[in-house]
């Protein structure tokens, strides 16, 4: 209760019917619809389809007392007899002033476009953080194997000036009573020298 329509209802059933507030099935009871505003909706406000569906709507807003006219706004047996039972429209209300909650097909749209438009704009933020953390991860990843790569140069670098320091050999060259000591990675002795 509380609730005003208008417009056309965005869905329709089978038959093609468009209906606000349709019963397609009586569970222990009828369908209870009162203190409405029906008067600015179009189409079909109430409708009853298949076995044994019913609806009670009594005390709704049409802008009208006329069940005759209201009768048009709704759709039950009297317009024929393969819909199950008569839709109750006694007591109609003479006005509506009481707060109520618009529903209209622009309404219903933009709630459902808002939703939507929210629901993507809450994965976009998921992904770009996502993206964001892969990102920084690989830079991390590539900071560290050019870390490693430097270790390892630098490594390499001294184990050759390591190499080149304790290859170096020396030797002992004699000329009559001189003698000489010659050193380096292949040490030859001077003209005029013998190697012992």
């Amino acid at each position: 209760q509380g609730n005003k329509f208008e417009g056309v209802p965005r869905g329709s059933d089978e038959r093609g019917k468009k209906c606000w507030i349709e019963s397609v099935s009586n569970y222990g009871g009828k369908l209870r619809v009162t203190q409405n505003d029906f008067s600015k909706a179009q189409e079909f406000s109430l409708c009853v389809f298949y076995s044994n569906a019913a609806i009670d709507a009594r005390g709704n807003f049409w802008n009208t007392i006329n069940e005759s006219e209201i009768g048009k706004k709704i759709l039950d047996s009297r317009d024929s007899l393969e819909y199950p039972s008569i839709i109750e429209i006694s007591n109609p209300l003479k006005t509506f002033e009481f707060p109520s909650v618009v529903y209209s097909e622009s309404a219903v749209e933009q709630a459902s476009r808002a939703a939507a438009e929210a629901s993507l704009m809450t994965v976009a933020a998921k992904e770009q953080a996502e993206e964001a953390q892969l990102a920084a991860e690989a830079a991390n990843q590539k900071a560290l194997l050019a870390a490693e790569a430097a270790r390892e140069s630098a490594g390499k670098a001294n184990a050759s000036k390591r190499s080149s320091k304790t290859s170096k050999s020396t030797i002992t060259c004699f000329k009559k009573k001189e003698v000489l000591m010659v050193s380096g990675k292949k040490p030859v002795c001077p003209k005029g020298y013998t190697k012992k």
